[in-house]
């Protein structure tokens, strides 16, 4: 797309921009390099939120295997979803703000399902969807800091149905995305 319109090859920081302000889907070439990035971000922010917590004991591969918990509808409860208009993103906010109010003082109501996603639940939504479907394999799945979910199941259909259920149970209609728009 650059390489045809611009006369170069963009890189992953351009590509993400791009993609971005233009609103289009992301590519599945970028979602790896975009997960990475998030996965640096929260663990970065675990480091800030609980200072006894350093990036190096985030990381999924170090955290107890006793730890972790096969995939199935309990995960549902947990990394809810906001739904509070303070957490989106500033600029977005106040024009939500004013959009509401118009709403209201026309006599309307007003029911928020959801504001931003954290990363957390975006990216088991995300990998629930894709073993549901078939389009990735449980043991495939790449580990994210912070979230002890066993995805492979001591039978294997297990696995998938535990997925479905799960898939089920957040209610995915549409493939989530791994990442949206940032606050």
């Amino acid at each position: 797309m650059f390489k045809k319109d611009y006369g170069y090859t963009a890189g992953a920081n351009e590509m993400i921009q791009y993609v971005n302000l233009n609103r289009l889907p992301i590519p599945p070439e970028l979602e790896q390099e975009i997960f990475d990035r998030d996965q640096t971000r929260l663990s970065m922010r675990n480091a800030k939120n609980n200072p006894s917590i350093s990036s190096s004991t985030t990381s999924q591969t170090q955290e107890n295997p006793a730890d972790f918990v096969l995939s199935g509808p309990t995960w549902v409860s947990r990394f809810s979803t906001s739904r509070s208009l303070d957490d989106l993103h500033p600029h977005f906010k106040s024009n939500m703000n004013r959009f509401v109010e118009a709403i209201r003082s026309g006599g309307g109501d007003i029911n928020v399902d959801a504001t931003y996603r954290p990363f957390e639940r975006a990216y088991l939504m995300h990998y629930a969807h894709k073993i549901a479907s078939g389009q990735i394999n449980p043991e495939d799945v790449p580990p994210m800091a912070g979230v002890p979910v066993q995805w492979v199941h001591p039978v294997p259909s297990d696995s998938v149905n535990a997925a479905r259920q799960m898939k089920q149970a957040y209610g995915i209609v549409y493939p989530p995305a791994l990442v949206s728009r940032q606050r």
